[in-house]
């Protein structure tokens, strides 16, 4: 089941200010932090200019935050090489996306920022 639409605005709010934040204006062209919402998902995804064509960007996703209603947690995931989420098992989920974006930020293990 997606958001209710009153829990939407306050996440989407909060994922907004998230990707602000670590965006650096000097460098919005070439590289930047957007969120897609997918379903019960928040999508973090990178986006930078194609290495070849400057006037194009690529988007590539790097976490996956996903709310389960039913035990009222947000899971963790993050993308491998072969394109495909993995639950992240340093911390799987919480009871707060907030608490998964400070496990993202920290990246002990090099899986969201390399």
């Amino acid at each position: 089941m997606p958001f209710k639409p009153e829990e939407l605005p306050l996440i989407e709010s909060y994922f907004q200010n998230y990707c602000h934040k670590r965006n650096k204006p000097e460098f919005y062209d070439k590289l930047h932090l957007e969120y897609e919402i997918d379903n019960q998902s928040f999508v973090l995804l990178e986006v930078r200019q194609h290495w070849r064509d400057p006037t194009r960007q690529t988007r590539s996703p790097y976490a996956k935050i996903r709310y389960i209603r039913s035990s009222e947690t947000w899971k963790l995931y993050w993308m491998r090489r072969d394109m495909k989420w993995y639950l992240y098992d340093p911390h799987p989920e919480a009871k707060s996306y907030v608490k998964l974006l400070e496990v993202i930020d920290d990246d002990k293990h090099g899986c969201f920022y390399g």
